[in-house]
């Protein structure tokens, strides 16, 4: 089946699958005799119901789609779709770089982070910030039921940056030991943050504690609200509790959406996102997609 380990892929960041998913994506398409609209329409939808709830993966279908509408053959058609995927993955490699650079500016006053999961973008702004001498410590959630904040804590260590794993249900002392939360994000529209489950709590907690929190995202990850966000799935409950007695439900549930307000803001590569200001930026959709995308979720 197409794209089958992106929808077994629990572990990755949303950048990691984005980018494995444009690879596959390309291969088909170059090892394919004749590729018109339709196929890739069905991929695109394919590739989509594998991880629905993934915004970048829904605006890299729709690039491809818009691209290759200019098309005026079959071999025009493959070309488009190529370069439209290298070209969207391109300008996230650089996206990813000046987020970084603004995010400085979030953290040139604080010393102590919490966050939770595994978010190769927080990774990668900690990493870059310490690599310029700043003092840096970071309480990490280990994320339930996969335990993904644990990977996140050894790329960090490795760095040499002083790490204090929390069980989740403990993240009210990881914030009241930190002065700054960053979290990232899986899709983010005019008035929420889809992120890993346990952000929400997160990011009450830290009002409560009177701390900033502040979502880093591209701009990718951005899905208009007129785009239905599908309803999380139940994930496997032997994940949670493999052998649990009979009579005992389990409700496994990733990804949860955290409403705009309870942020600082969500910052990404051009700047502090505001909901305000959203109808000015907002992306040329797909017309075929739109509506198939809105008809399964």
């Amino acid at each position: 089946m197409l794209f089958e380990d992106i929808e077994k892929d629990n572990l990755s960041g949303a950048a990691d699958i984005l980018i494995n998913a444009g690879k596959q994506w390309r291969r088909l398409i170059e090892e394919s005799s004749h590729i018109s609209i339709e196929n890739l329409r069905q991929q695109g939808l394919e590739l989509l119901s594998r991880q629905p709830g993934m915004a970048p993966l829904f605006n890299l279908v729709n690039a491809v789609l818009l691209q290759t509408a200019k098309a005026s053959s079959g071999n025009d058609t493959a070309h488009l779709a190529v370069k439209a995927l290298d070209d969207f993955i391109g300008q996230i490699q650089s996206a990813k770089s000046l987020l970084t650079e603004q995010a400085e500016q979030v953290l040139k006053d604080h010393r102590i982070i919490a966050t939770t999961s595994h978010s190769s973008i927080v990774i990668s702004v900690l990493l870059s910030h310490f690599k310029k001498g700043n003092k840096l410590e970071v309480m990490v959630g280990e994320s339930r039921p996969m335990h993904e904040g644990r990977s996140a804590a050894t790329k960090l260590a490795k760095a040499g940056i002083p790490i204090t794993l929390f069980v989740d249900a403990a993240m009210s002392l990881a914030v009241q030991q930190s002065d700054l939360v960053l979290v990232g994000a899986d899709a983010f529209s005019e008035n929420k943050v889809v992120n890993k489950i346990g952000t929400r709590a997160l990011a009450l907690l830290a009002g409560e504690a009177e701390k900033p929190v502040y979502c880093l995202a591209t701009t990718d990850k951005f899905l208009p609200s007129s785009i239905n966000m599908p309803t999380q799935k139940q994930r496997p409950a032997e994940e949670v509790w493999a052998d649990a007695p009979a009579g005992v439900g389990i409700q496994n549930i990733y990804f949860e959406e955290t409403p705009m307000n309870l942020f600082s803001g969500v910052l990404t590569e051009k700047g502090l996102f505001t909901a305000e200001h959203s109808d000015n930026t907002l992306p040329e959709i797909d017309t075929w997609l739109r509506i198939k995308f809105n008809s399964i979720c």
